[in-house]
């Protein structure tokens, strides 16, 4: 390819271009967080249970083995810690998905 005056006309406008559409999606994307704070916090539109923490019973429902691992960690080792706080897991994905990966995960989830 080569690089010509016309070429690099065209690539300067396409960037140009590229860069007003990041800011003005930048622009939109403050412009909706703020209005989701005034809407939750300001005007009490969604309201926060803070005793949300106190269950007997919790139940993580995950899609494939070791998400519990990489989004629930903390959380799950918090409320197994608990003394009145029992924790059910619910794997959706099959054995078939990866046959060796889901079984032994399985007998991690007997463990538990």
């Amino acid at each position: 390819m080569e690089f010509n005056l016309i070429n690099i006309c065209i690539c300067f406008v396409y960037l140009v271009d590229t860069a007003g559409h990041l800011g003005i999606a930048c622009i939109l994307y403050v412009l909706l967080n703020i209005l989701l704070y005034i809407l939750i916090i300001r005007w009490g539109v969604v309201s926060f249970n803070r005793n949300a923490r106190n269950f007997k019973r919790v139940l993580f429902v995950i899609a494939h083995p070791d998400d519990e691992c990489m989004f629930f960690g903390p959380t799950i080792l918090n409320y197994t810690r608990k003394e009145n706080c029992t924790v059910y897991l619910m794997c959706l994905s099959t054995v078939i998905d990866s046959l060796c990966v889901g079984i032994c995960k399985i007998e991690e989830f007997c463990v538990l």
